[in-house]
């Protein structure tokens, strides 16, 4: 028996016991719950085009369309790309401040979300899509470079925290590996079975190792597996739980309660008899008081046990309630509150943002701004091209020349000093 990503396949080279493996294959579909499509499933066959390939009684031969198709098939475009290409796309040049906003809490960080549920997308990476998402809301509508107000990492917080109410990108990573952990401990798939399997084979997932042999996606499970683990609890049923490791009798495991004990991978089962618990093996490894408690609990070998995630009244995992826990969060203001309420639109909200954060570009912040900025960035200019600096600023230390990364003007306006601030180097 052969199975692939969404198809399975039984052979025989001859037909005694074929009728024997079909009916141990559908023992095994049963006893995982997995359903087929009658209407997509084909016997006996012996000549013919099956899961792509050509089937006849001198073998497998490849499908000459798929060979064709792989040939003309076309290098897979960067994300970057990708990202940047939708927003030239989505006539960026009409849109007001608030449409921006509304555009990338929507639209732009919902891009790249399906791969970060499978895979660990580089730092880099990130860097740069963060760095695509600011320059569509700071640039000017012709795409000119100016100042960013605000690190995008202060942007990336609740409205209510004084944040535009977007998400930081490595954020979610780590919001969707507690998910991967969470579908991981719940065994509710063949895939979280066949990693227990693999890699646990009877430990605790804490206790475990990362093998030489480990795939990517356990390694990364391995990192988040601590944390995780802190706001899972169990619901007590058939006992198919570690006694020690798993949070099952009160705030914490056992094992932090009492740590001077020795630890074993024995699961709650283990204590069952015939009538209910064994009181006299929970004597053996824990205290008389515990091993009352325990005693306490109602059995109910016929449920299953139960995850809980702590972190939500309901014991439900939430998306939403991961992010909390991964991100950096900030005081909430009740005149925030006011500024984005919902019967304002978002354009006269994000004005007034930047107004109660001074980030209007007048006079008086503009100044403050540049002093603030000479020692961070390469940001000089040549005493003849100051002289086209607007008497408004007076007390503009000249410095010695431009910066290298910037462009030479002899009319430096308001604008053009936001140009040689937002210097990236």
């Amino acid at each position: 028996m052969e199975v692939y990503v969404d198809d399975m396949l039984v052979k025989r080279t001859k037909t005694t016991n074929h009728m024997q493996h079909l009916v141990e294959m559908f023992s095994v579909l049963r006893k995982y719950m997995i359903k087929i499509n009658p209407s997509k499933c084909s016997f006996g066959v012996r000549l013919g085009k099956f899961l792509g390939y050509m089937i006849h009684q001198r073998g497998i031969e490849a499908n000459l369309e798929k060979i064709r198709a792989l040939q003309e098939m076309r290098h897979p475009t960067k994300i970057k790309e990708k990202v940047r290409s939708r927003i030239s796309g989505w006539a960026s040049r009409l849109l007001s401040p608030g449409g921006r906003i509304t555009l990338i809490r929507s639209a732009l960080t919902s891009l790249p979300l399906y791969l970060l549920q499978i895979l660990k997308p580089p730092k880099a990476v990130l860097k740069k899509l963060e760095i695509i998402f600011a320059r569509f809301l700071w640039d000017s509508k012709d795409h000119t470079h100016r100042l960013h107000w605000k690190r995008w990492k202060e942007l990336c917080l609740p409205t209510e925290e004084g944040g535009l109410g977007f998400r930081r990108l490595q954020d979610l990573v780590d919001t969707f590996l507690l998910k991967l952990w969470w579908l991981f401990r719940s065994q509710r798939s063949l895939w979280a079975q066949f990693l227990r399997g693999k890699y646990c084979q009877g430990t605790h997932p804490i206790l475990t190792t990362v093998p030489y042999y480990a795939s990517p996606v356990w390694r990364r499970l391995k990192l988040i597996g601590p944390q995780a683990e802190s706001y899972i609890a169990w619901k007590l049923g058939r006992g198919h739980i570690f006694f020690w490791h798993d949070c099952w009798m009160g705030n914490t495991t056992l094992a932090d309660q009492f740590p001077q004990l020795p630890h074993s991978s024995i699961q709650v089962h283990d204590f069952f008899d015939d009538i209910g618990w064994n009181i006299d093996r929970l004597n053996q490894i824990v205290p008389l008081t515990m091993a009352e408690q325990i005693g306490s609990i109602p059995i109910t070998p016929h449920v299953d046990d139960q995850i809980v995630w702590t972190d939500t009244s309901d014991g439900r995992f939430v998306t939403k309630s991961a992010w909390q826990l991964v991100r950096t969060g900030s005081t909430i203001r009740a005149v925030y509150r006011m500024i984005w309420s919902s019967i304002i639109p978002t354009t006269v909200s994000f004005f007034c943002w930047r107004l109660w954060q001074g980030l209007i570009p007048v006079d008086v912040v503009i100044q403050r701004r540049i002093r603030s900025h000479m020692a961070s960035r390469h940001l000089s200019y040549h005493p003849q091209a100051a002289r086209g600096i607007p008497v408004s600023l007076p007390d503009l230390e000249i410095l010695g020349s431009v910066c290298q990364h910037g462009t030479y003007t002899n009319d430096h306006s308001s604008i053009d000093i936001m140009v040689f601030m937002d210097c990236e180097e």
